[in-house]
């Protein structure tokens, strides 16, 4: 395999080589409920494969390979449906992580999710309104006293850098910002944060625990206008929002790498360096608006394919290895990573990129 992603000027291939440890980095993992199903599906039968193998031999405090969090991605269905099979299925095995982050209600029923729907104060407001229900059926199911390490997670993710541009709507394109949003960037930036303010009071009124939000950002770090717009709305958000205090910022590595069938190389247009930038625009963000918040990185594990229709594969484990070393170079901390199917099948499963 071939691949040319860039971490600082060097080439990942020669990292591999001098970062003696680059795979063993502790992290967390996502679960995708909605996959996982009663735990008898194709992906719940690996997840819990995984989730076995954690247990068994990676939660061990001093091990350098940990898997110190889970993180379920929803506690309902796009039509609200609390997922209570996969919740008690997946219940068992809280106790082996020291942190279990829980997200609340789907959403992908919105059309244009991350751009005009935040502004729709009526779609907002029933998605606050059915995450705290499902919230709050969790917190009776597992009290406090059987499930200390419960955590919150905030699954309305966000295009991060229109927070500095506004939006015209959402994309998953490497381009320039758009000349003329129908979101403005301020009025972005409010939305997320009347929503997130009615939505973190909520659920600490619940269970007074720690609240993580994992956003994205979908440009390379050349491709971004303006730095001081981004940071100073970012810096805006953080100070209105006491109780988040987690961010796991998605590196976008997996979305935007590409497999060729054809020549069986990979190419990345997101890298290490552009990590990096976002890590510090956030740090910085943190330390202006004088907020505790704890930011790390949601290491994506899967690749794309240009298969038709394109498809989703486990990325190239040793692309994992040096992205590793990298953030470890960086000072960079590895958080809940998606997904949990990803890391098993690159660590244990003989890996394939063409099955």
């Amino acid at each position: 395999m071939r691949y040319s992603m860039l971490c600082g000027g060097k080439l990942l291939s020669l990292l591999v080589l001098t970062c003696r440890f680059a795979g063993a980095v502790p992290l967390g993992l996502f679960v995708s409920s909605s996959s996982f199903g009663n735990g008898t599906t194709a992906y719940g039968r690996m997840a819990t494969s995984a989730l076995q193998l954690i247990c068994a031999h990676f939660n061990a405090s001093t091990s350098p390979n940990k898997v110190h969090s889970l993180a379920i991605d929803h506690l309902t269905d796009p039509s609200g449906a609390y997922l209570s099979d996969a919740v008690e299925a997946l219940a068992p095995y809280f106790e082996c992580f020291d942190a279990v982050y829980v997200g609340t209600a789907d959403n992908h029923f919105a059309s244009d999710l991350y751009c005009k729907a935040l502004l729709n104060a009526s779609f907002t407001h029933e998605y606050v309104k059915r995450s705290l229900a499902a919230a709050e059926r969790f917190t009776l199911e597992h009290p406090a006293a059987s499930m200390p390490n419960l955590r919150w997670y905030l699954n309305y993710e966000a295009a991060g850098n229109y927070f500095g541009t506004g939006c015209s709507h959402f994309t998953a394109a490497q381009e320039a910002p758009p000349p003329s949003p129908i979101v403005a960037a301020s009025a972005f930036t409010a939305a997320y944060v009347d929503m997130f303010a009615a939505l973190t009071n909520g659920l600490r009124a619940l269970r007074d625990v720690s609240i993580m939000w994992s956003p994205t950002f979908n440009w390379q770090a050349s491709f971004v206008p303006d730095r001081a717009a981004l940071l100073g709305n970012l810096s805006a958000f953080f100070a209105r929002l006491p109780l988040l205090t987690e961010v796991a910022n998605q590196d976008a590595v997996g979305k935007y790498s590409l497999f060729n069938i054809r020549t069986r190389a990979f190419t990345y247009n997101m890298t290490c360096a552009d990590t990096a930038f976002y890590q510090a625009l956030l740090r910085e963000a943190v330390r202006d608006a004088a907020a505790d918040v704890r930011v790390s990185v949601n290491m994506e594990l899967f690749s794309r394919r240009n298969t038709v229709p394109q498809s989703t594969i486990t990325g190239d484990p040793f692309e994992h290895a040096a992205r590793k070393c990298c953030y470890s170079q960086h000072n960079l901390t590895v958080g809940p990573s998606w997904q949990i199917t990803d890391w098993y099948r690159a660590n244990f499963i003989e890996w394939d990129p063409m099955p």
